[in-house]
């Protein structure tokens, strides 16, 4: 069992390397007019940015246990084997290594939070001008931005919704499209295994 862990803490820490914010990769901002930035600052606050933060990181959390499992069977293709052999004792060890890497995520985004925040107050700072957020800021106060906003988590679910009906009714003539490349490429890799 403890190598079945072991296999699984290897597939994680590179997923979860893959995720850490691109800002970590980048080198420093460079100074923003501070009249930008308490612009910056004040449409945040009307967009509820940090509510939105949340949201995003919760929402990345949910989908960590399908990433979790697509992660730990391509570290350990003899974990499959388990998986097919005993579903239940695998589906459990599954489950406690998703509760540990969804518990620290969340422990994790947590303390990102205040950072996330400073750095899209930072973005919106170098992208528009102090007018121009006061004039979006405006906008989002009045009576028809505050029913944008606060419609805009319904319009989101109805369009992914939409797009997701969409991709699926598109999908086999989409599969049937690249059948014949795709057959191609693993014809090509089998012989070059040989």
């Amino acid at each position: 069992m403890i190598s079945k862990l072991q296999a699984c803490s290897t597939a994680i820490v590179p997923l979860l390397m893959a995720c850490a914010p691109a800002s970590a990769q980048t080198a420093a901002s460079p100074a923003v007019d501070p009249a930008r930035v308490a612009a910056a600052q004040e449409l945040a606050d009307v967009l509820d940015l940090k509510t939105m933060i949340r949201a995003a990181n919760e929402a990345a959390v949910g989908q960590v246990e399908a990433q979790v499992l697509a992660a730990t069977l391509k570290a350990d293709p003899r974990l499959q084997d388990i998986r097919m052999k005993d579903p239940a004792r695998f589906d459990a060890a599954l489950q406690r290594v998703v509760a540990i890497v969804t518990g620290e995520l969340k422990k994790m985004n947590i303390a990102m939070e205040p950072d996330v925040y400073r750095e899209g107050v930072a973005i919106y700072a170098r992208v528009y001008t102090a007018e121009e957020m006061r004039e979006i800021t405006g906008f989002y106060r009045s009576p028809v931005g505050a029913k944008m906003l606060a419609k805009q988590p319904e319009i989101i679910r109805e369009s992914m919704a939409m797009a997701q009906r969409l991709l699926v009714g598109r999908m086999p003539a989409f599969l049937q499209q690249i059948k014949g490349q795709i057959e191609e490429e693993v014809s090509a890799l089998k012989a070059q295994a040989q």
